[in-house]
């Protein structure tokens, strides 16, 4: 699969949809990315997850499904509880980067964004 067959990969918003990405990016540039921690449970009292987390470098990626079709994402009272998510994990020294439905349409362009925040955060 060439890189214009990896752009074309449309495996919708699931974490495993961006986690298959990662691990056939990892398959073709070795050491590129290390694999998240999915699920990881980043806030005790509150118990909030994120989808993806690179623990040691504090970087996470939320993917925020049902934004083109009145989800979760979009109706107010869910949105703010997700802005109190976000707002902890600043204060917790996370930075967390959002995808939705067409930013997965190319993951490559995710996968480069989560890769320079990691450059940003230390990943040697």
């Amino acid at each position: 699969m060439d890189q214009d067959e990896f752009k074309g990969m449309r495996e919708g918003v699931q974490a495993d949809g961006l986690l298959a990405a990662i691990n056939w990016w990892n398959k073709q540039n070795p050491e590129y990315l290390p694999t998240p921690v999915k699920e990881y449970k980043f806030h005790e009292t509150r118990g909030w997850r994120f989808d993806l987390a690179w623990v040691e470098e504090k970087v996470a990626v939320e993917l925020q499904g049902g934004n083109y079709k009145n989800g979760r994402h979009t109706r107010a009272v869910p949105l703010h509880g997700e802005y109190d998510k976000l707002n902890a994990a600043a204060l917790g020294g996370w930075a967390v980067l959002l995808f939705d439905t067409k930013h997965l349409r190319d993951p490559y362009d995710c996968l480069e964004l989560v890769y320079q925040l990691l450059i940003c955060r230390g990943k040697q």
